[in-house]
């Protein structure tokens, strides 16, 4: 997961200085041959599938039967309120994403080369955070672990709107990076807990919905922005951040 963070810092600035310096087409196309390496890589290096040609067609009555079993699945306890953990946190990381940049330009009155680089270091944080999340998930479980992450995201959403110059901005960007961590915790969580003939199937299904929600926080955001209400917006997200910390208070470890 932190492969993708890393390619989050480096191929952006990558492609803008091939655009700046020789041609746009050229900061697309960049992304062209990667696209194709890891295709060959994938067709290499993962094991093909064993199974019968029979089994890979689903008819209506097995379609009803995947459907019954994620179903039954999501009304287990646990499942239930580490998606609700993960939808609330993708909420925060949506919104938090998508308008860190122009808050810090428009607000804190940062340089917009400034604001960049801060945003970049942000997701250059994840490459880090990201093992780190795992590591203490593998070590004390979700638990003891989640509690924290979810603690430390709750105050860097509060803090923003109190910092006041770059150097606390800086330390707030880095105390926020723990937002790209979290997945990492319930993603794996969610995924042990799915039954296994519907995993797949099932972790889908619950991306599907947390994504779905979590599209919908940038909009509510930058309505609290155009109203005036920036700063509230971040305290929005901060109580977002301490429900689902206390949530997680709640779920037993596997």
């Amino acid at each position: 997961m932190a492969a993708g963070d890393l390619g989050n810092t480096l191929l952006p600035p990558l492609a803008g200085v091939l655009a700046v310096t020789v041609a746009w087409k050229l900061g697309f196309g960049l992304a062209i041959p990667l696209f194709l390496v890891a295709t060959a890589g994938i067709w290499i290096a993962v094991p093909g599938d064993e199974r019968s040609p029979e089994s890979k067609s689903a008819g209506p009555i097995e379609l009803t039967g995947t459907l019954r079993r994620i179903s039954g699945a999501l009304w287990d306890r646990s499942i239930a309120i580490v998606t609700v953990i993960q939808t609330l946190g993708y909420c925060i990381w949506q919104g938090f994403t998508g308008f860190y940049p122009t808050y810090l330009v428009e607000v804190k009155g940062i340089a917009p080369p400034t604001a960049t680089v801060l945003f970049g270091g942000f997701f250059a944080l994840g490459i880090f955070i990201k093992p780190i999340a795992g590591s203490a998930y593998d070590l004390y479980g979700l638990r003891r672990s989640l509690p924290l992450m979810l603690v430390s995201i709750t105050a860097s959403m509060l803090l923003v709107p109190l910092a006041d110059g770059l150097v606390s901005l800086v330390a707030i960007t880095a105390l926020a990076s723990s937002v790209l961590g979290y997945g990492t915790m319930t993603l794996t969580y969610l995924t042990d807990s799915l039954p296994d003939d519907v995993r797949g199937t099932g972790l889908g299904f619950l991306r599907t919905g947390y994504m779905l929600i979590g599209a919908g926080s940038p909009t509510l955001i930058g309505v609290l922005a155009d109203a005036g209400y920036f700063d509230q917006a971040f305290f929005l997200l901060a109580s977002v951040g301490g429900i689902a910390a206390l949530l997680s208070l709640s779920v037993p470890d596997r």
